[in-house]
C-alpha cells in the first residue's frame, strides 16, 4: 500500500507517477450524498418535463400536409355495371389531419426482399415514417397512409402513393410527436 505523499509505479489503467493526487476519502462521502445528484427529488429524473409546448413547435414547423390513415376494407369486389370493373370497397378513414411522411434513414437505403420459387428479387421494402400529433390515434399494423394534400413549396410527388404501416405507431415517455413506421406500397407498372 502506498504512503501519503508518495506516487504508485505506472501500470495499465493508472496515472504516471507525481501526476495525479488522491483525495481525502471524506470528500467522496460528502458528494455522494449531495441533494443535488441526478434523479434526487420528489417524482424521480423526469418530472415536471412538459412537452406539449415543444409538440405545438413541432406541429407548426413540420406537421404540414395532410395526411389520411385508412383501415382497408374487407370483403371481395364488387363488379359494377356502369363502368364494367370490379370496384373494392372503400377503405374506413380512421384519421385524416396535419401530419408528414419522410423518408427514415438515407434515400437510397431499399431492402429487397426473395421471393419463394423465384431466382430474382421481386419486392423492396422502401422506409418512411410518418409524424402526426399525439392526439391522433395510434396506427395499426397494415394501415394505408397516404398524403392528400401537401403545404405550399411541398413535394407533389408525395399525393398519389401509398405506404403501409408496419407497426402500430410507436408511444414512450418523452414524445412530441407520433412516430410510425412506414413500408411504400409498390406501384403497378401499365403496360399498353
Amino acid at each position: 500500500m502506498a504512503r501519503r505523499g508518495r506516487s504508485r509505479a505506472a501500470g495499465p489503467g493508472r496515472a504516471q507517477p507525481g501526476r495525479l493526487r488522491r483525495r481525502a476519502r471524506r470528500h467522496r462521502a460528502c458528494h455522494a450524498r449531495h441533494p443535488h445528484r441526478l434523479g434526487a427529488g420528489e417524482g424521480g429524473l423526469m418530472a415536471g418535463i412538459d412537452l406539449s409546448g415543444i409538440a405545438k413547435l413541432i406541429e407548426g414547423m413540420v406537421l404540414l400536409d395532410t395526411v389520411r390513415f385508412s383501415r382497408p376494407a374487407s370483403g371481395a369486389p364488387v363488379f359494377d355495371q356502369t363502368t364494367g370493373e370490379y370496384v373494392y370497397p372503400e377503405a374506413e378513414v380512421v384519421y385524416e389531419g396535419p401530419g408528414a411522411v419522410q423518408p427514415a434513414g438515407t434515400p437510397a437505403e431499399v431492402i429487397a426482399l426473395p421471393v419463394a420459387n423465384l431466382p430474382w428479387v421481386d419486392e423492396t421494402r422502401s422506409k418512411y415514417r410518418a409524424l402526426t400529433p399525439l392526439s391522433a390515434p395510434i396506427a395499426e399494423r397494415d394501415m394505408l397512409v397516404s398524403v392528400i394534400a401537401v403545404h405550399p413549396g411541398g413535394d407533389v410527388a408525395l399525393i398519389g402513393r401509398q405506404w403501409r404501416v408496419q407497426d402500430p405507431g410507436g408511444v414512450g415517455t418523452l414524445n412530441a410527436v407520433r412516430i410510425t413506421a412506414l413500408d411504400q406500397v409498390q406501384q403497378t407498372r401499365e403496360t399498353s
